[in-house]
């Protein structure tokens, strides 16, 4: 059990010093892309580091001669604990686990409401596109190789930004990111960071988009306020890859930024080095 509460210690520790990276260095950058590769390359450290045996790096393997005494046996004998005992370790960890399984049970309503939507739309095609038309309105968004949106209420120029949009959404596998931190948080629920962390996952996912749409030639402008006019129509679904108003502001003050230079690419190299003497600090006795 305190083996099972070092590595949780172990985790949530340096999840915490990757998020306080990105805040503090990271943020303010146009690198989009490489945002990306330090939450995804940086989650699954956090998760194997503790699994390595840096404390044998430091460790000489010396042979030492033992001495069995009979005698001296009596006087180290330690008193047996209860069986039935409760530790308050014990019960940190159960709670921890009970709470961690109402998440599952969110993460469940959340898979089943896209269940139910899939249930009640149709495969049609825009064009060149193929999509998912829903009955019912909803804020457009995508699942995978899956885009779903309600055709009849977009305009003609609404539905290009939208394909636009989404379909870079579906070929960078971005569903891969949003269910990755959903499962961190189902088992790190109880770490402000890992929270704060699956939002800006989910901000850096749509910046990258909208720098991508943008690179393709899309006039700026137009696309701006056709993000601006679609979040606000519909049923929004909370997980997946979708038209967001509440963090339109934040992307539209993005795409108006000047790029960064590639001087603070420094920062990534900066970073790195920290977090593998923080990793081998973190398991090293």
């Amino acid at each position: 059990m305190e083996t099972l509460l070092t590595y949780i210690l172990q985790v949530n520790l340096l999840l915490a010093l990757i998020f306080l990276g990105y805040h503090f260095l990271l943020k303010s950058l146009t690198f989009n892309t490489l945002n990306r590769i330090y939450f995804l390359s940086g989650s699954i450290y956090a998760f194997a580091y503790p699994f390595v045996d840096i404390k044998s790096w430091f460790q000489k393997n010396e042979m030492m001669p033992s001495t069995f005494i009979p005698e001296l046996l009596p006087s180290l004998e330690m008193p047996e604990a209860s069986v039935n005992e409760i530790t308050l370790l014990e019960v940190i960890i159960m709670v921890v686990g009970v709470l961690a399984m109402v998440f599952v049970f969110k993460l469940l309503v959340q898979l089943f409401s896209l269940l139910r939507i899939h249930m009640h739309s149709q495969s049609s095609t825009w064009q060149s596109f193929v999509f998912r038309n829903v009955v019912f309105p909803v804020v457009p968004f995508s699942f995978f190789n899956k885009i779903y949106l309600h055709k009849q209420q977009h305009q003609e120029n609404e539905l290009q930004d939208i394909f636009a949009h989404e379909i870079i959404h579906v070929r960078g596998h971005h569903t891969v990111d949003i269910l990755l931190f959903e499962m961190i948080l189902v088992v790190c629920w109880y770490n402000p960071f890992v929270w704060l962390m699956r939002k800006a996952v989910r901000e850096n996912l749509e910046y990258l988009t909208d720098q991508q749409v943008l690179n393709k030639g899309m006039d700026k402008q137009t696309y701006q306020y056709s993000l601006l006019n679609v979040t606000q129509k519909g049923v929004a679904v909370g997980m997946s890859n979708h038209f967001n108003f509440k963090t339109l502001k934040k992307r539209i003050m993005m795409m108006n930024k000047k790029r960064s230079s590639k001087l603070e690419l420094s920062k990534y190299v900066f970073l790195l080095p920290v977090f593998l003497i923080s990793g081998a600090s973190f398991t090293v006795s």
